[in-house]
């Protein structure tokens, strides 16, 4: 493959054109206007006296940065042949440089012998040794065996900027702004011998790369946006402002709730702190809702042993969340969170005085951070979650969602993915740990040890349960029970809403069908028991001989797997658990779940493992040893990252 020039170029498209065109302005004009300043240009000088001929390498991330503090200098770069790579190559041949096209999946080997023969000749190469899909800041091996071949040294460059804007994917793509300040470093040259171990090697060019990174990045370390201020003001302002459309909206779809979720403990809401805990400088630990509230048992438990002299102030958003809290006894200290105003939070922090505060799953308020991280309060979050959907909301105001995890100390995350995401929406990622899920090492029988039975119509009766159906899937649910019952008669079912909203209009269908139903705080005989209270589903998990996980049929992420595999119970599922993808996934691997594609497979498997008894049992028996392997993990795991707060 021999090099593009800007002359062998074929005639470029309209749209292939003018975007290379406007990036290249762009990068132009902020480069006129911008400072640049070399750290230590000697190491530079010091290897061109030897030789002109070598590789300059720098990770991917940071390349637009590149191009101008070289341009004119004729270097021959390594791009994908991609149609992202087409606009790169396009702007490095308008910087003055030239283009070698190729990847490890598309025209890799004819790429590293165009760069060796270039190198040859006593010419600059240069490659992103981590690109062009990652993982982010890895060094891959092509690099390494063109240095081996060529015995040329590769010089290791990186650099800083000021005011960016950062697009969070695999590789963190750096974007500067004009009227900037940029710093280059270089890291020392790494030389890679016949007899050197190319893994070895590896290791040391990715920490010469971290190093010189990391000290152009400390030129810049205590500089805020100067956006920042501005974007917590908008913010403050606009929830004033969208207050009274906020409340509307809730009195609309929660007319029955409104009254108790709002305005009971509204002194609480304000920030009143009711309880003197100000000479212990407490953890000050948050959970959204309910679910959260288990999550935050198991920690809390942990928390109390190793640290029994601190105290603990627990707050929910929700009036539910507070009521399992204080049924499950987490603290002495229980109240609503107080709301996300500046007003509310000054006063709030200066009577709690919190030395940490415990964030759970993806409860990231603004000025919660702001003034708890100004009262001096480490911020943690654990079980941290973060959605695909929010993942890319996030990723569209860059500008808004780093300066809020700036205030973050550090995430224990759940799963890789949320791990990822947290890094995208603005984390540092030497900040991020995957700790596990809390709420796999919460089990509510605990508090409850007497399982209560449950007056079933026929309870010698094989028993489906459907737990946390979400709306949307409703019908499909019961179209599978109805399917599967018309070849077994003697089928029962418990179906348990994630909502109550839609109980009428559940009831309303099932009567449609020709069934009877009954809710579970009523009396009488029915096919379908709807069940209609909170914080006790494992009871009916304990005497079901199927289980259906909801939310998963919808793309809604699906619920948590892990009660009814405590239960040795056959396990169904559909096709979107992607906020339960680990244990879904393990479950899957070890025999103790099946995946449906809809309502119709589900119904089908339903009616196939009811006449395969043995291979109902051998699935529930499965599920019960997946989850005994990981039990307790996810608290010791999260303990060990909290033990530098405390």
């Amino acid at each position: 493959m021999g090099t593009v020039s800007r002359s062998e170029t074929s005639s470029p498209s309209g749209e292939a054109s003018l975007i290379p065109r406007l990036a290249w302005l762009y990068l132009k004009f902020v480069g006129i206007t911008s400072k640049s300043t070399w750290l230590n240009p000697q190491v530079k000088e010091t290897l061109e006296k030897k030789q002109t001929s070598y590789i300059n390498s720098f990770w991917h991330g940071r390349q637009l940065l590149i191009p101008w503090a070289h341009r004119n200098k004729g270097i021959s770069n390594l791009i994908s042949q991609s149609k992202d790579g087409e606009y790169i190559a396009r702007v490095v041949h308008l910087s003055g440089n030239l283009t070698v096209r190729g990847s490890s999946s598309r025209g890799g080997a004819r790429a590293l012998v165009e760069l060796k023969r270039i190198l040859d000749l006593g010419r600059q190469v240069a490659m992103t040794p981590d690109g062009p899909r990652g993982p982010q800041k890895t060094v891959a091996p092509g690099i390494l065996y063109i240095a081996q071949k060529t015995g040329k040294p590769i010089l290791p460059v990186s650099c800083s900027v000021k005011r960016k804007l950062i697009f969070r994917g695999w590789d963190d793509y750096w974007v500067p702004m004009p009227f900037n300040h940029f710093v280059f470093c270089y890291g020392q040259p790494v030389q890679v011998e016949k007899e050197d171990s190319i893994d070895a090697k590896s290791v040391e060019l990715a920490g010469e790369l971290n190093s010189a990174t990391a000290s152009a990045d400390k030129i810049f370390a205590q500089v805020r946006p100067l956006c920042a201020p501005l974007i917590f003001l908008f913010y403050s302002c606009g929830m004033v402002l969208f207050s009274p459309f906020i409340l509307l909206s809730l009195f609309i779809r929660y007319p029955k709730s409104f009254s108790a979720e709002i305005f009971d403990g509204l002194e609480e809401r304000l920030g009143r702190v009711k309880t003197d805990l100000t000479p212990t400088q407490p953890i000050w630990i948050h959970a959204a809702s309910l679910g959260e509230c288990r999550g935050a048992y198991p920690l809390i438990r942990a928390l109390k042993q190793k640290y029994p002299e601190r105290s603990i102030y627990f707050t929910s958003t929700t009036v539910s969340g507070i009521k399992e809290a204080r049924r499950m006894q987490l603290c002495p200290n229980i109240a609503l969170a107080p709301m996300d105003l500046p007003w509310v939070m000054g006063p709030f922090l200066r009577k709690l005085r919190p030395q940490l505060l415990i964030l759970l799953e993806s409860e990231i308020w603004p000025n919660w951070l702001r003034f708890a991280k100004g009262a001096g309060a480490r911020i943690v979050i654990v079980n941290g979650r973060v959605s695909q959907k929010s993942a890319r909301r996030y990723g569209l105001v860059p500008f808004w969602s780093q300066p809020l995890m700036e205030h973050v100390d550090f995430v224990c995350a759940r799963e890789k993915m949320d791990g990822e995401r947290f890094g995208r929406i603005g984390m540092d990622r030497d900040k991020i740990r995957v700790t596990g899920n809390l709420k796999y090492d919460f089990l509510p029988w605990d508090l409850v040890p007497e399982k209560a039975g449950l007056a079933a119509a026929a309870p010698n009766s094989p028993l489906l349960v459907c737990g946390s159906v979400r709306e949307g899937e409703e019908k499909s649910v019961l179209d599978a029970y109805f399917a599967a019952r018309a070849k077994k008669p003697e089928l029962r079912m418990i179906f348990a809403p994630r909502h109550f909203e839609n109980l009428p209009k559940i009831q309303k269908y099932i009567f449609s069908q020709n069934a009877r139903s009954r809710l579970k705080t009523q009396e009488g005989e029915a096919e379908i028991i709807i069940w209609d209270s909170f914080g006790d589903l494992w009871q009916a998990y304990a005497q079901a001989t199927l289980v259906f996980i909801g939310g998963s049929l919808i793309p809604h992420g699906g619920q948590n797997p892990i009660e009814p595999a405590w239960f040795s119970k056959p396990i169904l599922f559909g096709p979107h658990m992607e906020n339960f993808q680990e244990p879904a996934e393990m479950l899957l691997a070890k025999g103790a779940a099946l995946q449906v594609k809809n309502s119709r497979e589900l119904g089908e498997t339903v009616l196939t493992l009811l006449e395969q008894p043995a291979r109902a049992l051998k699935l529930g028996a499965n599920a019960k040893r997946a989850v005994e392997s990981f039990f307790g993990q996810a608290t010791e795991k999260t303990m060990e990252q909290l033990a530098a707060y405390l």
